[in-house]
């Protein structure tokens, strides 16, 4: 992923992006511990290089370097103790080295705001050059203006943020359909992966289960198809933003193909969306083991036989795509009637 964008990176917080492109389908492999999808590198360097590239990089380390220099000015003038410099200036290491295993927290960003907004206080007082300062009353009008907005805009934006993620839990803990489309409505009316993803995974394995009872009511099949096509508007909505989002893409392909197998046909659509997301994830056998689905629940036990083995040869130690291919052949012997495979961490 570095090496195809080394000097800008992919931008700040696309770390997924890079990852699904250049994915690794070992990960499918017992010995990695079923650890399949990261949005984080769990490295500070490797993060930092693959988002921001060698540029983003060299400006933590000028960063750095002036943070270290205004601590070391500080302390000749007196400002700091010896001991305080020194444990400020082996705060940019201490970072680093606690990152090689980890990334960036609300915990860690919070500190380091802390920490550089005290030796920007620092840096001030080591200036000696005095320069007029603006009248008072001139600095009134444009600071207490300025201040007023970023208040209220805070403020409106973490209301709205604390509802959408209140509707969010609450959309796991309620059973009632109306109010469970309600809250959906809500928690996802900004696009948010984990929140579109998580949600409309735990709606789909709910109707799975009780499928699999086969303790449903008469009107099990309208009301389950209402709810996907709830979630399908988020997915078209979420993907008109993000248009290749890979795994978006997959969870999306899924519920289309859960439609199709309780009556609404939109095996059109899903292999469409899969054919153009090969290209997003190449190395990935989920692609073709949703294309292997799609086409047994088309009812074509050879087209689906024929697209997994196209998945296999990616890795053929990947005990998911034999798994995919197992199913398909038990369908195979009890043809016509067909069964759902059930799919999780998309």
């Amino acid at each position: 992923a570095f090496q195809e964008r080394p000097f800008f990176g992919w931008g700040p917080e696309n770390f997924r992006q890079a990852f699904e492109r250049n994915f690794d389908n070992r990960l499918y492999q017992d010995e990695y511990l079923g650890e399949i999808w990261f949005d984080r590198a769990h490295n500070l360097l490797v993060d930092t290089l693959v988002s921001v590239g060698v540029v983003g990089f060299g400006v933590w380390v000028i960063l750095a370097i002036v943070f270290v220099v205004v601590i070391t000015k500080a302390r000749k003038r007196g400002l700091i103790g010896e001991w305080e410099a020194v444990l400020l200036s082996t705060v940019p290491l201490a970072h680093f080295l606690q990152l090689q295993t980890a990334f960036d927290t609300v915990g860690t960003y919070f500190f380091g705001v802390i920490i550089l907004s005290y030796v920007l206080w620092l840096e001030k007082k080591t200036i000696d050059v005095q320069t007029e300062q603006a009248p008072l009353w001139l600095s009134r009008f444009f600071v207490a203006p300025v201040l007023v907005l970023v208040t209220i805009a805070g403020f409106y934006f973490g209301i709205t943020e604390y509802g959408r993620q209140k509707a969010l839990y609450k959309l796991f803990v309620t059973q009632n359909q109306k109010e469970q489309l309600a809250l959906a409505e809500k928690a996802l009316s900004r696009p948010n992966f984990e929140a579109l993803r998580l949600s409309s995974a735990s709606m789909i394995k709910g109707l799975l289960e009780q499928m699999a009872t086969e303790q449903i009511g008469p009107n099990f099949t309208q009301n389950a198809l209402e709810q996907l096509s709830a979630y399908e508007k988020h997915f078209e909505n979420y993907l008109s933003y993000y248009v290749d989002d890979y795994r978006v893409r997959m969870n999306y392909t899924h519920l289309l193909l859960i439609k199709t197998v309780l009556g609404e046909n939109r095996l059109a659509d899903a292999k469409k969306i899969l054919q153009e997301s090969y290209p997003l994830s190449q190395e990935n056998p989920l692609t073709y083991a949703l294309a292997a689905l799609a086409e047994l629940y088309g009812g074509k036990i050879k087209e689906a036989k024929a697209k997994i083995n196209e998945g296999i040869a990616l890795n053929p130690e990947i005990e998911f795509s034999q798994q995919v291919l197992a199913h398909i052949e038990k369908q195979e012997k009890q043809f016509p009637v067909i069964n759902v495979m059930k799919l999780e961490n998309l």
